[in-house]
């Protein structure tokens, strides 16, 4: 791993004396930082991070340790530019912030379970030379501090209670470059974040050589321990430990090889387990039933609840997140639900460039992305349009050159009598129709079924507008906007008994639920 050179000694020694010192503003322009990458603990910098951060002007100090705090794009402080544009500059930026300068000790917590214990047990530097009044200046953060995730292979699906990595050093010292070295102490145990439960935990960790020992104590009472082969981390690597939970006897079979990650202090794209069965796969650690359906092709019977490396999951339709919480109705309003049960249930719901897996869905591009694999594992694919229409056998929207919108009386989902497809049908056929719901305009789709002169009893009260997400796009109206095709059943005064049809959706300020299809 290339090493940062940080600071030199001088500036060390200065930045460690002086507080959140505020410059006389030459100009009224002020200063602001955009991170380059990410922080190690989750997907970005939070709203309220604070940095330190020193600036000079070839050998003198033009600030030492200026508070900069995160207001959700940039770090921002009142710091001004000074007048002379031409004059280049070196900035210097440490994470996280302390009045007393930059680090020469750091301790990462010994119960990491509570995130803010977790989060302040990151550190992070970053330098950027040359720099002239602009702006934004933007700073490419560098990990200090190792990263350890447990990933759970829980296929006897019982509960976990608490894991623990033990053996671990948590002091460490800190010198001039920012390069980390283990403290003269005790090893001990650090209780692990959950990141997903029952499936995932991590742990920042002081760069060390050590031989691990992991426990996994579940909701049973059962302790699950291995002791693993040492290993010598890696300042701004991070590391994978695996564990496989059986159903018989719920024993643990743990790696005990570490799989190294390091990529230069970057945290790469994550490897993503996957085991296809015959009615099941297991991917990313959960367990999803299929089958084969009357229409030759094999199905999800469960809605997905994969968290892509790098991503949130978010309880505010419109924040840009791609991933968002199911949700229920409480009290006529939509209540995004983020227990194990309910996730387990409905899954997530995703945006359309999410689930397609691309950075943006245009006008341009909507077009080409039919039948991508997006977010499904290897081997599968988003249904397209067709094959969603092939399930139902109904749209209500034409797409190109249709003159009329498809209908396949054939479909196994196809109700003769309503001339659509029915949950009824659906769930004859095995598809576990669930009642999931959708996001529409940027807002959790607040609809339920309640007319109970022609809605099927069974269905009052639950979420209509459930949406179920498709891969064939197409632009529309005047001023075009791209879509995509979803499944969606509908419960409105329009719509009735539990109908599925295939419609379309905006790919911009929508989400819904993901069934991936297996490719031919």
């Amino acid at each position: 791993m290339r090493k940062i050179e940080f600071l030199t000694l001088a500036v060390a020694a200065a930045m460690l004396t002086v507080g959140c010192n505020k410059s006389v503003p030459e100009s009224r322009k002020t200063i602001s930082i955009d991170p380059l990458i990410t922080r190690a603990t989750e997907t970005d910098f939070e709203q309220g991070d604070k940095i330190g951060v020193a600036i000079l002007r070839g050998e003198d100090y033009y600030v030492q340790n200026e508070c900069f705090t995160y207001n959700g794009q940039s770090f921002t402080s009142d710091l001004f530019w000074y007048t002379d544009g031409e004059q280049q500059s070196t900035f210097l930026a440490y994470y996280p912030y302390s009045e007393q300068g930059v680090p020469t000790t750091f301790t990462v917590a010994a119960d990491q379970s509570d995130y803010a214990a977790y989060t302040a047990s990151d550190l992070m530097a970053a330098v950027k030379e040359g720099v002239v009044p602009q702006a934004s200046v933007t700073m490419p953060f560098k990990h200090m501090l190792t990263r350890i995730v447990l990933k759970i292979n829980n296929e006897a699906e019982v509960k976990v209670k608490k894991v623990t990595l033990k053996n671990s050093i948590l002091a460490a010292d800190v010198d001039a470059q920012m390069h980390v070295v283990p403290a003269q102490a005790e090893a001990r145990d650090i209780i692990m974040h959950k990141q997903k439960a029952d499936v995932s935990y991590c742990a920042l960790v002081i760069p060390q050589s050590v031989s691990f020992a992991t426990e996994i104590e579940l909701e049973n009472g059962k302790v699950l321990k291995k002791t693993l082969t040492e290993v010598s981390l890696k300042q701004g690597g991070q590391y994978s430990i695996n564990a496989v939970i059986l159903p018989e006897d719920v024993e643990v079979n743990i790696s005990g090889d570490i799989e190294n990650w390091e990529d230069e202090g970057e945290i790469t794209e994550k490897e993503i387990s996957f085991h296809e069965y015959d009615k099941y796969f297991e991917y990313d650690g959960i367990n999803y039933t299929t089958a084969v359906l009357p229409d030759g092709n094999k199905w999800m019977t469960q809605n997905l609840a994969f968290l892509p490396e790098g991503k949130k999951v978010s309880s505010t339709p419109g924040d840009n997140a791609g991933i968002w919480y199911p949700y229920a109705m409480e009290s006529g309003a939509a209540v995004a639900k983020t227990d194990d049960a309910t996730i387990k249930a409905n899954g997530y719901l995703y945006d359309a460039k999410t689930f397609l897996g691309v950075e943006s869905v245009t006008v341009e591009n909507c077009t080409t992305l039919e039948g991508v694999q997006g977010i499904c594992p290897e081997g599968w694919h988003i249904p397209t349009r067709m094959e969603l229409i092939n399930l139902c056998g109904a749209a209500t929207v034409k797409y190109g050159d249709e003159t009329d919108n498809p209908t396949n009386t054939d479909a196994p989902f196809w109700d003769a009598n309503l001339k659509y497809g029915t949950i009824v049908k659906a769930n004859e056929c095995g598809w576990n129709y669930v009642f999931c719901g959708s996001i529409a305009n940027n807002k959790y789709n607040a609809v339920v079924t309640k007319d109970t002169t022609t809605d099927v009893e069974e269905y009052l009260d639950k979420l209509a507008l459930s949406v179920y997400a498709g891969s064939t796009g197409h632009a529309t109206g005047s001023t075009p906007s791209p879509k995509v095709s979803v499944m969606q059943s509908t419960f409105t005064s329009t719509y009735k008994k539990g109908r599925l049809s295939v419609a379309d959706s905006d790919a911009v300020k929508a989400a819904a639920a993901v069934r991936c299809v297996k490719n031919k």
